[in-house]
């Protein structure tokens, strides 16, 4: 009798081992998922092929898109608040892996991964207005860090041309880099006095920004993971554009896209 009472102990005990085992197996982040579901979307992915592929493996979180592996590649990873996911860095910036990047009409077009609020990925198009950065006054802006985090600064970098902003994008091809969003609109009048350059391209930059561009980068600040950070503005009814593949850029209008001018980048050995 004491025999059989120790058997069924102890498969009992081997029970809930293995219970433990399979919810962990099945759990990501902290997020109970299909596995069946997951193995169908990642078998999907091996048809693919290039940056379709990228884009797809980090959309399921393949083992070099795991969320251990970008944490390590965080910037922000060792300030001072808890920041785990690529998302908000602070209330008008965010932190996203660069995947790849394209030129359409006037603009780059970086198409970066972020965790989003509902525990899953998504990959955006944030566009860089190469048409002001053309202009001599208005430059791209890149603070390189000296360590990996945000506060280690070491040089400010302007670039004044679309050569060496392909240049550079080339660099930070698979890097995490912060965004530094512009969420508030361009105050005309105090700017009407500033020589910025050519008249015509910087009004056509302050009416894209105020127009569309800053609605656009709210909208993103507003649909990544949060990080236990707020946002100054609030987006009740979200219409940001995201990609599954390279080629869905096509149906994505460039008024749509978040945009930037200023990034944080850290590049080790470099």
């Amino acid at each position: 009798m004491k025999r059989l009472v120790l058997i069924v102990f102890v498969s009992l005990i081997i029970c809930s081992i293995v219970a433990v085992w399979f919810v962990k197996l099945n759990t990501k982040d902290g997020i109970k998922f299909n596995k069946t579901k997951n193995i169908s979307k990642l078998t999907e992915c091996v048809s693919l092929f290039g940056v379709d592929r990228q884009v797809c493996d980090f959309l399921n979180f393949s083992s070099k898109f795991s969320s251990e592996l970008i944490e390590k590649k965080l910037l922000s990873a060792v300030g001072t608040l808890p920041i785990r996911r690529l998302g908000l860095e602070n209330s008008s910036r965010v932190e996203g892996l660069l995947m790849d990047f394209l030129e359409r009409d006037d603009y780059i077009i970086m198409l970066i991964g972020f965790d989003s609020k509902n525990n899953e990925r998504v990959v955006v198009p944030v566009k860089i207005p190469i048409y002001a950065i053309n202009d001599d006054n208005v430059f791209f802006f890149i603070r390189k860090s000296e360590q990996q985090n945000t506060f280690s600064h070491r040089e400010d970098i302007k670039l004044k041309s679309k050569k060496d902003v392909l240049s550079y994008l080339e660099k930070l091809k698979g890097n995490v880099i912060v965004l530094m969003l512009m969420d508030n609109m361009v105050n005309t009048e105090s700017v009407k006095d500033v020589p910025l350059g050519d008249s015509a391209t910087v009004s056509r930059l302050i009416t894209e920004i105020n127009n569309y561009g800053v609605f656009a980068n709210r909208d993103l600040l507003n649909s990544v993971f949060s990080n236990n950070i707020s946002v100054r503005y609030k987006v009740l009814d979200s219409s940001l554009p995201s990609i599954k593949k390279r080629d869905d850029i096509s149906r994505i209008s460039n008024e749509s896209m978040p945009f930037v001018l200023s990034i944080i980048v850290f590049l080790e050995n470099q």
